[in-house]
């Protein structure tokens, strides 16, 4: 987990170093309005535009790193909040049940299935042409069992773990994560039928 820790020490300083920074040169550069010429206000204008999309690729890249809401509200919040951005960016239906989290803490699994969530998603967006998404949790007594479905296009999973490659070291990715909690995560997927990924994690 020294990787994730990592991330998480970049996140915050993206978020609370950077991101303050640019959201104060964007106040700074606001007041400077009413003082200069006509002449440079489409200038101005411009710059702070420019600073906006910055402040915002910060925001997003902190986020994808670590999101700071998954340690101040918990899994459940922050999935919702990935969900709506997701299906905001891709246009891409999703829906997630979720039982038994409501005060439900564990710092490593809950980064361990933002994760697995998160990288599913991309390849959803990036390869399957779904239109619908469907994540389903449930926490029992000892365990976390949960499914992530879509209904795209689906793929042939033994030609692609026979092959090697960067586009599915994801896949690959998930499935240590699971490992190294002591569970198990299987792809089921076949051509025309969707991708449906199912985990299994003691807690």
């Amino acid at each position: 987990m020294r990787r994730e820790e990592e991330c998480k020490r970049i996140s915050l300083e993206l978020h609370d170093a950077m991101g303050q920074t640019l959201t104060a040169i964007g106040f700074n550069l606001s007041y400077l309005r009413n003082d200069i010429p006509d002449s440079c206000l489409e200038l101005l204008d411009d710059i702070v535009s420019i600073v906006d999309d910055m402040s915002n690729q910060v925001r997003n890249l902190s986020h994808d790193l670590r999101p700071i809401m998954l340690d101040d509200l918990g899994l459940i919040p922050t999935l919702r909040w990935f969900l709506n951005s997701f299906t905001r960016r891709t246009k891409i239906k999703t829906k997630l049940e979720a039982v038994e989290f409501d005060e439900y803490r564990n710092e490593n699994l809950e980064i361990t299935i933002y994760r697995i969530v998160q990288e599913a998603l991309n390849n959803v967006a990036k390869h399957a042409e779904a239109k619908n998404v469907k994540i389903s949790l449930k926490r029992e007594i000892t365990r976390i069992t949960g499914f992530i479905q879509d209904d795209g296009k689906g793929f042939d999973i033994n030609k692609i773990f026979k092959e090697i490659g960067e586009k599915h070291i994801g896949l690959i990715n998930m499935r240590e994560r699971v490992s190294i909690l002591g569970g198990t995560l299987k792809i089921q997927s076949e051509n025309g039928k969707g991708t449906r990924i199912n985990i299994n994690i003691p807690c």
